[in-house]
């Protein structure tokens, strides 16, 4: 079995008398390494100062950096050269996506991630639709560049004073 720098192989070699029944293993993986900006700590989802525009390569689950890298990768990607994505509007939506928000239990969680697999392939394009479409935003072509709106409504509790 050849091993690539694109590959994963996992291997346990496991005595059967102790695994009745086959056994079942799970995996805690982090996943794909994606550019984020440098001063974006991905473990905290904190930004320090103001970004230069330079990025990082780790591990990031913020939706609007996979979305980057899935445009601009030239491997499984569109191979989007950067300079026709907007990073700073990306910025502005990634740094929405880690705003901190109630999660119904009394605590916050962060408003968007993407903890998710790709196990197919399928049209790249279609995959940017579908991340995007998890931070209520879309991707589109428009004036030679790869284009990103998003929707940040609010909700907006109305007291009446009179009864209608």
């Amino acid at each position: 079995f050849p091993v690539t720098i694109n590959s994963c192989v996992i291997g346990a070699e496991i005595d059967a008398e102790l695994l009745r029944n086959g056994g079942e293993r799970h995996y805690d993986i982090d996943g794909k390494l994606v550019n984020y900006p440098s001063n974006y700590n991905p473990e905290t989802s904190t930004y320090s100062g103001v970004w230069d525009g330079t990025f990082n390569f780790g591990y990031c689950n913020n939706p609007a950096w996979v979305l980057y890298d899935i445009a601009t990768n030239p491997r499984y990607g569109l191979n989007i050269p950067p300079a026709y994505l907007d990073k700073w509007y990306l910025y502005k939506l990634a740094k929405y996506c880690d705003e901190l928000v109630p999660n119904g239990f009394g605590g916050t969680e962060k408003r968007f991630e993407f903890n998710g697999t790709l196990k197919r392939a399928e049209d790249a394009y279609k995959v940017l639709q579908q991340i995007a479409s998890m931070m209520r935003a879309i991707v589109f072509y428009g004036a030679g560049a790869l284009l990103v709106s998003y929707s940040s409504c609010s909700i907006i509790n109305i007291k009446r004073k009179h009864k209608v």
